[in-house]
């Protein structure tokens, strides 16, 4: 199972640039589902928004790693 990451900086880096795995404390694995779960309750709008947010908080803005971590597409 893989497991979300956040990133420790604010700065977003492009995407072409790699997220080293030092930088990136884990998730646990039930908050990931619980994530995961809470979007596929939502619609539109409000599940976009949501799984943009979440890729910005806990994947430095990526929204390719995001697809990756959370199973989103």
């Amino acid at each position: 199972m893989r497991k979300s990451c956040v990133r420790t900086t604010t700065e977003v880096p492009p995407m072409s640039e790699a997220h080293p795995i030092a930088e990136r404390p884990w998730l646990e694995g039930s908050h990931l589902e619980d994530l995961k779960l809470a979007a596929t309750k939502m619609r539109g709008e409000e599940r976009r928004s949501f799984q943009a947010e979440m890729a910005r908080k806990y994947c430095g803005g990526n929204p390719r790693q995001a697809e990756v971590v959370f199973g989103w597409n």
